[in-house]
């Protein structure tokens, strides 16, 4: 910003309309053109000085209709790609329909990464003793792994008792094994 209201050099030896705003009112933004370094506005020239002096502030040339829709295009661009990564990662997400919004809700799952990754740490912390005591607690109870196996239930709901899955003790340890051996950071 210059303390004389001008333009910014690339445009102050260029005629051309620009944005201004008087001190920090932008219901009070206003269109004035530039031309041989003197701002005209209300059919009246005026001293970029004296423009300064006055209150107003430059704030930025006046896009074309062709900038305008170049900006648009490019928006919409960004919107379409984030909105299509949102849902790639988070399919049960609504990305938002402004470019903003749709920015917050990425930015908010992407710190939750660093959450989950703890959540994950510890359930295998809390995983890695089971695994271990379950082929001791089989063999005290002199029962075979590949035959005893277990159903899982859901509790409550609609579904009540249904049973979801049964697997044998065998396989519960071969994925609680399979899941303590992944890398932190790499679950799928």
């Amino acid at each position: 910003m210059s303390a004389r209201c001008e333009p910014p050099e690339q445009f102050r030896w260029k005629e051309g309309r620009h944005w201004l705003r008087l001190g920090t009112h932008d219901d009070l933004d206003t269109v004035a053109f530039w031309s041989q370094q003197h701002w005209t506005w209300g059919g009246r020239q005026r001293d970029p000085e004296e423009v300064h002096k006055s209150g107003w502030r430059y704030l930025a040339p006046v896009a074309t209709p062709a900038e305008v829709e170049r900006l648009r295009a490019e928006v919409e661009q960004a919107h379409s790609y984030l909105a299509r990564l949102l849902q790639n990662t988070h399919p049960q997400c609504e990305p938002l329909p402004d470019l903003w919004g749709l920015c917050t809700q990425i930015d908010n799952m992407v710190t939750e990464i660093p959450k989950l990754r703890a959540e994950v740490d510890r359930l295998r912390e809390a995983l890695s003793p089971l695994v271990a005591v379950i082929p001791v607690i089989c063999s005290a109870l002199d029962l075979d792994p590949d035959e005893t196996s277990i159903r899982v239930r859901v509790d409550g709901g609609a579904r009540d008792g249904e049973v979801l899955a049964e697997r044998t003790l065998a396989d519960m340890l071969t994925v609680a094994r399979a899941a303590l051996a992944k890398e932190p950071g790499n679950e799928g």
